[in-house]
């Protein structure tokens, strides 16, 4: 007998314009949740944590998709910690501009769509940071398209609204 799909499969859900709950954009969800609700204990053991774990389990992994989701996950978690994340821009930074080294031409753009997150909520607060981070993009190569977009938002962003 054949199996028919019911209304609680994710592809289903999503004929019907529901979202997956187990897809990438409810896991992102959940993480910053998470975060945020970390932020309001101030819980910081928890918060960098959950940015070791994206970093060494995810961002620096053997296995690209993995890298792919750190990256993205420490955008998300950045953006989640909000005008915290001058607080861990360290943690959050330097796996990022690993990933620029990367063989892969996909996850260095990914690396820089995650640099320009994180700088975008960091604003001012990467300053401390803007020797490293000019160097780990002017290395980028080849020169990726993501540097162009990148560079005049940086340069925006760091003066504020």
């Amino acid at each position: 007998t054949g199996h028919l799909p019911t209304s609680s499969q994710p592809w289903d859900r999503q004929q019907q314009g529901q979202p997956d709950p187990t897809g990438p954009a409810a896991l992102l969800f959940s993480l910053c949740r998470l975060v945020r609700e970390f932020v309001a204990q101030n819980n910081t053991v928890q918060i960098k944590h959950v940015i070791q774990t994206l970093s060494q389990e995810f961002a620096l992994s053997q296995h690209p998709h993995s890298r792919k989701g750190g990256l993205i996950g420490l955008a998300a978690c950045s953006i989640a910690l909000g005008k915290d994340s001058g607080l861990y821009l360290k943690e959050l930074i330097e796996p990022v501009l690993t990933c620029f080294n990367d063989a892969d031409s996909r996850l260095r753009y990914y690396a820089c769509e995650a640099l320009y997150n994180i700088v975008k909520v960091a604003r001012g607060a990467v300053l401390p940071h803007f020797n490293v981070l000019f160097d780990g993009l002017s290395k980028v190569t080849p020169p990726h398209p993501c540097w162009a977009q990148l560079a005049p938002h940086t340069r925006l962003d760091l003066q504020g609204p």
